[in-house]
């Protein structure tokens, strides 16, 4: 009977496994990002936001608070922050910024690799 019970509560437990969203389903569809998170090669919780144009700091500031998200660094001149998410949530991140009028897109904060 306990195990019977054990196996239950397994079946239970994988059923209200959190499930992608919409978008970041549609965002997995695109075969070199896929093959990016397949291979962990993007800095974990970490994203790039891009802001749309005239947008004050302040306001993206308490986008992001109001998301308990933090700035890692803010590229001023070229209009993009690299934001603290959790780890393991990117993508679903990306898509909730990007949602905002104030975040024209959002990418994953990919690792370059060189060689010489």
């Amino acid at each position: 009977m306990k195990k019977l019970a054990f196996v239950f509560m397994l079946l239970l437990l994988s059923s209200c496994a959190i499930r992608e969203s919409p978008c970041v389903q549609e965002k997995l569809r695109d075969a070199q990002l896929r093959s990016i998170v397949e291979n962990n090669g993007y800095g974990k919780g970490t994203i790039l936001i891009t802001l749309e144009d005239n947008v004050p700091k302040e306001n993206v500031t308490a986008l992001l608070s109001s998301h308990n998200l933090t700035i890692r660094y803010d590229y001023e001149s070229l209009k993009m922050m690299a934001v603290n998410v959790p780890k393991g949530e990117e993508l679903e991140w990306i898509c909730t910024l990007e949602s905002s009028e104030l975040v024209k897109n959002g990418e994953l904060d990919i690792l370059l690799k060189t060689q010489y």
